[in-house]
């Protein structure tokens, strides 16, 4: 398990790829199992209902595993979509443990507001969770390069509108 656990920190350093990762069923469970886990604490707290969190995780994990497969299938890279979506849940299981004790706090708050000008929380905490959903972008356009064997930038752009097409649709779906 710590083998594991240290080849996705070390992809989300960009020192190891998608491609290190067995392409096992097993593994692909767990990293999908850890990444739902992750989200639990703080999701719990943030959300009116279970229900509606579990709604928006769904549809987070659907549409980040459509993406994918849409990626690597226009781009001949199908074997790599296991792997890719192993590191996707694996660092995004990875980034959410980083990044909860810092919204667990004050995820009842932000439930509550209608605006975020009515809290007051501290500017560190804020770009704690800044910069790691800066890096969770970069980790994720890296794996996507790997996954279709394009550059970093190329990968940085799908990232950016995945994060994009995923906003829109959640924020359409939670508003309704």
């Amino acid at each position: 398990m710590i083998k594991l656990l240290t080849v996705f920190w070390r992809i989300m350093l960009r020192k190891s790829g998608p491609e290190d990762l067995p392409s096992s069923n097993f593994l692909f469970v767990a990293a999908f199992i850890f990444f739902l886990l992750s989200q639990i604490p703080v999701g719990m707290r943030l959300y009116q209902s279970l229900a509606e969190f579990f709604r928006l995780l769904f549809l987070d994990v659907v549409l980040l595993s459509v993406w994918l497969r849409i990626l690597v299938q226009l781009s001949g890279t199908l074997y790599r979509f296991r792997q890719s979506l192993i590191a996707l849940f694996g660092t995004g299981g990875l980034f959410n443990l980083i990044v909860s004790p810092f919204l667990f706090v004050y995820a009842p708050y932000l439930r509550e507001l209608s605006s975020l000008d009515q809290v007051q929380i501290p500017a560190w905490i804020t770009l704690i969770v800044f910069i790691v959903t800066i890096w969770s972008i970069l980790v994720m356009a890296h794996i996507f390069s790997k996954a279709i064997s394009k550059t970093p930038s190329v990968g940085l752009g799908l990232a950016l509108a995945y994060v994009f097409i995923n906003f829109l649709i959640s924020s359409s779906i939670s508003v309704s």
